[in-house]
């Protein structure tokens, strides 16, 4: 396959062949660590359809041949409540659950190998790695692992783990094979959940979220999934999913660890719709978050990935500020000075800013940041927020979420009226031209105003550009 065909920016080719480039073709091993995308299917896989589990090997089949490592999990959950963790009584469930999985997605060219038990406890409650060669050497044959969810205790008996527990230690105890100031032996990059409902519902979008910045959103979307508009099955079903995923995530400091919750279907969709790969080649999402869904809803072959698939992420922290009293200067300063490759005239920028200012949004690390202002047009005296800097470092320009998080938090802060500017020419219009409601390009200027709000007034369109064309810039010449 092609893989320049697939990503759709330079970066994101130098992305993908710089983290799973490492299959040697010609020797049939694998020169680098493995990058590991552990899928756990939920509830009882006989129930699943068949004809979407054989698509789903498909899908295998190109993880693999991406360069990662495919690893399924068994999902004891949906036999807790009827047997108690017994162990006895689900073991033969759960080996069932393999032999269906073994018919259905085997292929000449694709195998899977059970593993059994490759967690241990002392103790009852933390669980190590017990035999970690198992799983690297089936990895290293390029068969998929099929992990049953057991452990063993110190007197050799065997224990069914509920899933969450089980990956929850199973991740960190993996990264922990590698070695500081080495190459890594293994990394878990991804962890799938395929569900019956699919992603986390937002109530904004009507449909799935399609990503989530765990850092920013969790308390938020947790709170969001009580407000009535599921049922208390549905529900408990999502919140379990978040709350799992973020244990999950949370379990190790490894800051490339993505989750992604969809359903079968979408799961074993083909190649060029398929958020799994999309993930894989370009680490984001199928669309972007912040776009809103009424600008792909017609885009059927689009929609219907997206409207059942989230994305999750630990993130980026995201701090607001109503002055600069806290602000670093210096790497205010560089992420403006890189992110629009001019040289920001500091003093004159705040001599401006400070009497207006409204907030001030950063994204981790000074890798994004929004200034808004509240302007008035002279002539009416209509204030209006203004979107003033709208900056993203160049290192993180393209990576999944920062100007999405940025632009999502905005859209909820400033949710009736937003204004901003933008030279005509500017290559990235055709992202403000979808997230906006409205934009007029001034007459006699190098400008576009942009707003976002319903029923916009005449004489507050002519407010807009009253302060589109007022704003004096900042740079040094």
């Amino acid at each position: 396959m092609s893989i320049l065909k697939l990503t759709t920016t330079r970066r994101e080719t130098k992305f993908y062949l710089n983290k799973y480039s490492t299959y040697n073709e010609e020797k049939g091993v694998n020169e680098g660590p493995h990058r590991a995308v552990i899928i756990k299917l939920r509830g009882n896989v006989i129930d699943y359809d068949e004809e979407q589990l054989s698509n789903f090997s498909n899908t295998l089949d190109y993880i693999k041949r991406l360069g990662a490592s495919p690893v399924i999990l068994l999902d004891p959950d949906f036999l807790a409540e009827k047997h108690d963790f017994n162990f006895s009584k689900m073991d033969q469930y759960i080996f069932q659950q393999f032999s269906h999985l073994h018919k259905l997605l085997t292929k000449p060219h694709m195998k899977l190998t059970p593993l059994r038990t490759l967690l241990r406890t002392d103790d009852g409650e933390s669980l190590k790695l017990e035999v970690s060669d198992q799983l690297l050497e089936t990895l290293a044959d390029r068969h998929i692992p099929v992990l049953f969810p057991y452990v063993t205790d110190k007197k050799s008996k065997e224990w069914v783990v509920a899933s969450t527990n089980y990956l929850a230690n199973l991740v960190p105890e993996l990264h922990k094979l590698n070695t500081p100031g080495q190459e890594d032996v293994i990394t878990v990059e991804k962890v799938i959940f395929i569900d019956t409902l699919g992603g986390i519902p937002s109530v904004e979008r009507s449909a799935s979220h399609v990503f989530i910045n765990l850092n920013q959103e969790y308390e938020r979307i947790s709170a969001e999934l009580h407000i009535g508009h599921l049922s208390i099955w549905e529900r408990h079903i999502h919140e379990t999913n978040l709350t799992s995923m973020k244990r999950i995530i949370d379990s190790v400091s490894y800051p490339d660890l993505t989750g992604l919750i969809t359903t079968l279907k979408v799961a074993g969709e083909p190649l060029d719709m398929n958020p799994i790969i999309y993930n894989i080649l370009t680490d984001r999402t199928l669309v972007s978050s912040s776009l809103p869904a009424a600008k792909y809803v017609h885009r059927l072959a689009v929609s219907s990935k997206v409207s059942k698939t989230t994305i999750i992420r630990k993130g980026l922290q995201v701090r607001e500020y109503t002055s600069f009293d806290n602000i670093d200067l210096t790497k205010f300063k560089a992420l403006i000075d890189d992110s629009f490759k001019r040289t920001l005239d500091l003093d004159h920028y705040l001599k401006r800013i400070k009497p207006i200012l409204s907030r001030i949004i950063i994204v981790g690390d000074y890798d994004g940041i929004a200034i808004v202002t509240t302007e008035t047009a002279p002539s009416s005296g209509i204030t209006v927020p203004y979107l003033d800097k709208f900056a993203i470092s160049r290192n993180a320009q393209g990576s999944l979420g920062v100007a999405d998080v940025i632009f999502n938090l905005l859209k909820r802060t400033y949710n009736q009226r937003l204004l901003w500017r933008s030279k005509k020419a500017n290559p990235v219009n055709g992202w403000y031209f979808q997230r906006s409601h409205g934009s007029l390009g001034m007459d006699d200027t190098e400008f576009r105003v942009f707003w976002r709000g319903a029923d916009v007034s005449e004489k507050e369109l002519e407010a807009f550009v009253e302060i589109g064309r007022m704003i004096q810039p900042s740079w040094e010449k």
